[in-house]
């Protein structure tokens, strides 16, 4: 019974073991990379390697961390309906009482404590502290628009792995690890967001300029093969393959995933409804490319640009994936490429998506010129939709309620665009290009199609807060050097090695054998810890190699405990086995109360810590529960094996 259990052990410490290596080989297999051979590698099988590995944190690769703040006076400026000079005197005087540690709303509260708020915000009549509520509000959804815009700008820099997050109820903290040009990052962070309204081209129009460009990619093709570039000059041209082909239906079938009406329910849009309710929920496999309607090999090859590009089954409309978009833009950004796109027009590519294991982005070509911006929006709101037009009653959609203004300009885009898509465009972003499905006269939409509430909610904070000039500002900024970054690297490693080369010493010197049963052990418990954190992607720190450090210590510590309980046991005379057995369950309890203990002491730090400490608290977490495991279940597995084996009546301890 006991060697059956044992086989059983040794099965799942094997497979444990295989795939700990599996999960960390990528890691060992970037770093062992040069940059030349990085700089040669496809595109694409580097981005996957890269997903895999364990991500190097701002202090480790160099980069920027930086702390900002959201603007709340200029916030509640721009807020402010016709403010007169006593409003600006106010306003002047609450930013010269602010400091790092004031209240904002407390002392806002107290310089208009004797003037009617509603004369500046709100409605007629309503109370200073309804107003201020409801402005709270307003600073916390421009503080989350915020995270947004940031993230959709720092996603289309080609930063890797940026870490944008929110800390507390004004604050964001962005980490762009390995930028090589902090100024353009101050730029790019703190530039004013704009929301615009642009109407997509035709797809037949957008064809021919995809046509036109694929040509000029492919003539250069052509012409780098001197077998190609003999059948150019004897007039045989390359014929158009399904590539191309597959492009033209883009001219033919394009659609919306998404539908824009009038939320006054008019009957044309209850028949437009009829035609765009289906196409809506279509079935979606952006990587069904086989077929007759698919991209074969040899397409691939003779179509510079379609072999970038994927086709939404069902909808015609293009994609790109994640790994292809840098290529494409860099196409996109060649002199002669531009001279092809007509000068009214300009293409954007859309916000990621899932689909699958991969990631896409829609490919639009846009007119430049806006119809509208975000300036003529007064209200963007999540409702439900009841169904009496559409057919999707409990759907989430974003109802929008322009100005006058706004208003006479949005019946006459719809009217004259009927059936067309209008691009949402966010710092040069599509963020979603429904459908105009008829007129809307009266200022008053809906945007219907929306895969969730949370969707739903995002988009309404978008649209709401978009224009709005609520800047964030810099309150901290930290600047680490490529160098420096490497230094700390070498020096986190020289640390851990040594520690850890210490211990070793100190085990095969003091227990001898079961020393060794602690090293290999303890060899694992690393090999645990690294592959969690490749296999979530985790960001490793140089506070994150502290708690691994700690970790190595805490591992031996049990070990110590469980060695000295075991030498206890011979001493009064007991068999190896009985002692072996005796020394962990006495130890068990010990081992279990002393980790326990710093694992909530880990929950604690990860939960309410940030930054650095949120990094310390995760590798100790990981190395508490995987020492538990090799010092408990894996050296003893050993010394039942050993015992098992050589039916031992000594142990070398």
């Amino acid at each position: 019974m006991e060697q059956h259990n044992n086989k059983l052990r040794w099965i799942i410490l094997l497979a444990l073991f295989v795939v700990a290596v599996w999960k960390v080989y990528p890691t060992i297999r970037m770093a062992s990379m040069g940059e030349d051979e990085l700089k040669t590698m496809d595109p694409t099988a580097q981005v996957e390697l890269r997903k895999k590995t364990i991500k190097q944190g701002l202090d480790l690769q160099g980069g920027m961390h930086m702390v900002l703040e959201v603007d709340l006076v200029e916030l509640v400026r721009n807020l402010a309906r016709n403010p007169d000079s006593r409003f600006d005197e106010r306003i002047d005087q609450l930013e010269s009482r602010l400091t790092a540690l004031s209240d904002f709303w407390s002392i806002f509260q107290e310089e208009f404590q004797d003037i009617l708020l509603s004369e500046y915000y709100g409605e007629r009549r309503q109370r200073n502290e309804q107003i201020i509520s409801t402005l709270k509000q307003q600073s916390l959804d421009a503080i989350d628009n915020s995270l947004v815009i940031l993230r959709n700008r720092v996603d289309g820099s080609g930063l890797q792995e940026p870490s944008i997050t929110k800390q507390g109820q004004r604050r964001i903290v962005v980490e762009l690890a390995g930028v090589n040009d902090p100024e353009a990052a101050r730029r790019m962070i703190g530039k004013t967001a704009l929301l615009e309204f642009k109407l997509v081209e035709e797809a037949a129009k957008t064809n021919t300029v995809l046509e036109d460009i694929n040509n000029l990619l492919k003539g250069e093709t052509l012409a780098e093969s001197d077998t190609l570039a003999g059948d150019v000059e004897a007039g045989e041209a390359p014929e158009l393959d399904a590539a191309a082909e597959t492009a033209e239906a883009v001219a033919e079938n394009a659609t919306a995933e998404d539908d824009l009406g009038d939320s006054a329910g008019e009957e044309e849009s209850a028949a437009a409804d009829s035609d765009t309710s289906d196409l809506a929920e279509a079935d979606f496999d952006p990587l069904a490319e086989s077929g007759e309607e698919g991209i074969t090999d040899d397409a691939l090859e003779s179509n510079p640009l379609y072999s970038l590009l994927t086709i939404q089954q069902g909808r015609s409309s293009l994609l790109v994936s994640v790994e292809n978009r840098a290529e494409l833009r860099e196409i996109l950004a060649r002199d002669e490429v531009r001279e092809l796109v007509p000068p009214g027009s300009e293409f954007l590519l859309g916000r990621l998506e899932e689909y699958g294991d991969q990631s896409f982005s829609e490919f639009f070509m846009v007119r430049k010129d806006a119809e509208l911006t975000g300036k003529v929006l007064q209200n963007a709101g999540v409702n439900i939709d009841q169904g009496y037009t559409s057919g999707r009653a409990g759907a989430s959609i974003v109802e929008l309620t322009m100005n006058r203004e706004g208003a006479r300009k949005f019946a006459r885009i719809t009217g004259d665009n009927v059936d067309r898509r209008l691009a949402i465009v966010l710092d040069d972003k599509v963020y979603m290009a429904p459908n105009i499905r008829s007129k809307i006269p009266n200022g008053r939409a809906i945007i219907e199609g929306l895969d969730s509430i949370e969707e739903a909610k995002e988009l309404a904070n978008l649209l709401k807060h978009g224009a709005l000039p609520s800047t964030v500002k810099p309150v901290e900024e930290r600047t680490v050097g490529p160098s420096l970054g490497r230094e700390s690297v070498n020096k986190g490693a020289f640390s851990a090695t040594l520690g850890f080369s210490l211990v070793i010493l100190f085990m095969l010197v003091y227990y001898k054998r079961s020393g060794l049963f602690s090293i290999v052990a303890l060899l694992l418990n690393m090999l645990i810890i690294l592959a969690v954190l490749a296999g979530f992607s985790a960001t490793l720190t140089l506070p994150g190699i502290a708690g691994i450090v700690l970790t190595i210590g805490m591992a031996v510590d049990a070990n110590v405990l469980i060695f000295e309980r075991i030498r206890e046991e011979l001493r009064v005379g007991k068999s190896v086995r009985a002692a072996v057995d005796s020394g962990y369950s006495r130890a068990f309890r010990t081992i279990v109360d002393a980790n326990v203990t710093t694992l909530i002491a880990g929950v604690v730090l990860y939960q309410f810590g940030s930054g650095p400490i949120r990094g310390f608290a995760l590798t100790l977490m990981i190395g508490i529960a995987a020492s538990m495991y090799t010092a408990i279940v894996v050296t003893r597995l050993f010394y039942d094996s050993f015992t098992d084996y050589d039916k031992a009546t000594k142990l070398s301890i």
